[in-house]
């Protein structure tokens, strides 16, 4: 009751459980000090509370009325229908008098909000418990059907272990969306963590085969599980590069990675394929597939300069690569560079280079001289390419417009009709260059197909050291 809040009697209050009741006493001709106690009755009569009270405040009134003010703490008396009895007495303890009401305790709403949450609470931990369990059910049911499909491959039954691993993620992914394949990664990355990262020449044959389910995932148009074993290639030769031993472990995660991008090119995910060539040049600066793979980007999207830079480090860490020589060279050539573009597109004509490169190359020198204006040298450049590549239908092409603007018209037109004596269907050497390079990429992925058909072994080691520990559950 504040200072100028009158009194208002409760017939049957309700107080929060936990608190502390606010009381007022009158008292009438009260002759000196008094003492005020209570106590709170259950429905059955039994105390369940007894205290003297603290007085708080007393205010004198007129006629012999004095108002006494206290305050009964609730703490611990559970929920229920109480009767308080106040007692008043003089302090040697005569004359004491009684007063009772009726009243009930409850819980206060921040109580009952607490205790609801505390319940939900309670029904979430225990929907996770149950969610942890069934999840787990899952993930053994999935490791023991993987650990089946890696048996098979580690015996050498390639496609019988392509199959078995198709069926249970085609099995999961038909009940499954997107986010629920993460969970299919992480059961099977386990396996491998657990089971195989001891021996990690084991993980390559298993790399390998979702890299040949990647490849035919794309074939049937199931985007969703191709990215999910591009996903799989990616981190189980992430753990091999970091459970390998270098240098032999980062050159053949550097040749699955490109492999990988170098297949992405291919079907048009140049974006992904840029990420994974940029990640193996983080750990195999001069990597010629990687390097490759985003100077040819760069140069189809215009931007020679950032395709000129990445050539000038192709070159530099792979001196004898001659389609980069070609390409640094024409790169150069639209940067405006003539005379360094002539030394590399040069070096590409000599006899032991591929012959689309060597004709590619006779076509752009002789196209520098033809805009320089020195047609007999271009006549030079284009006679030796058709005797070197006598099957080159864009070399007597060439030819014949150089001769026609020579002025030898006869020459010119006999040049020419021996592009329909020359043998269709061969591709041109500007459309083998417009393509996305596969050379260096194709050397790579033979090369991890061979070594992973050689770890098949290692692979059947691990497992059966990861029986002998508990690993099939």
């Amino acid at each position: 009751i504040g200072e100028n809040q009158a009194f208002v009697p409760v017939a049957k209050p309700i107080f929060e459980s936990g608190g502390v009741v606010p009381l007022a006493a009158f008292v009438y001709n009260q002759d000196g000090e008094v003492v005020l106690d209570a106590q709170l009755l259950d429905i059955t009569g039994t105390e369940v509370l007894g205290q003297q009270l603290a007085i708080s405040r007393e205010e004198p009134g007129e006629n012999g009325l004095n108002r006494i003010l206290a305050g009964l703490s609730l703490v611990g008396v559970p929920e229920g229908e109480y009767t308080l009895v106040l007692g008043v007495s003089e302090k040697s303890g005569r004359n004491r008098e009684l007063s009772s009401i009726p009243f009930k305790v409850e819980g206060t709403a921040q109580s009952a909000a607490a205790a609801e949450n505390a319940k939900a609470q309670q029904v979430k931990v225990a929907r996770k418990k149950e969610m942890r369990k069934r999840q787990r059910t899952l993930a053994d049911k999935l490791q023991n059907q993987y650990r089946t499909a890696l048996s098979a491959l580690a015996n050498g039954q390639v496609e019988t272990a392509k199959q078995r691993l198709m069926d249970l993620e085609s099995s999961f992914a038909e009940r499954s969306k997107d986010v629920e394949l993460k969970f299919l990664r992480n059961a099977l990355m386990e396996v491998a963590s657990r089971d195989l990262a001891r021996h990690a020449e084991s993980l390559l044959p298993v790399a390998e085969l979702h890299f040949e389910a990647y490849e035919d995932y794309l074939a049937e148009r199931k985007m969703l599980l191709a990215l999910h074993s591009r996903s799989m290639v990616q981190e189980l030769t992430s753990l091999y590069k970091s459970e390998g031993e270098p240098p032999q472990s980062l050159r053949m995660a550097a040749s699955v990675l490109t492999s990988l991008a170098g297949a992405l090119q291919q079907s048009g995910a140049t974006t992904s394929a840029n990420f994974i060539f940029d990640d193996v040049l983080e750990f195999a600066p001069g990597d010629e597939a990687a390097l490759l793979g985003l100077a040819a980007f760069h140069e189809k999207m215009g931007n020679y300069e950032q395709a000129r830079d990445y050539l000038q480090q192709l070159v530099e860490n792979n001196p004898d690569n001659a389609e980069g020589w070609l390409r640094f060279g024409l790169n150069l050539l639209r940067c405006e560079e003539v005379e360094e573009a002539r030394v590399w597109i040069d070096r590409a004509r000599q006899e032991r280079v591929s012959p689309w490169v060597r004709s590619l190359a006779y076509q752009e020198l002789a196209r520098i001289e033809m805009n320089s204006g020195n047609l007999r040298r271009a006549e030079e450049l284009l006679r030796e390419g058709v005797e070197a590549l006598p099957g080159e239908q864009q070399l007597y092409l060439q030819l014949a417009m150089v001769l026609d603007r020579s002025g030898r018209g006869q020459e010119a037109a006999e040049c020419a009709e021996k592009v329909t004596q020359l043998p269709a269907g061969t591709e041109s050497a500007r459309f083998l260059y417009n393509r996305w390079p596969r050379s260096i990429i194709d050397l790579g992925r033979q090369q991890f197909k061979k070594t992973a058909a050689n770890q098949r072994a290692v692979l059947a080691l691990a497992m059966r050291e990861s029986q002998v520990d508990g690993g099939v559950r």
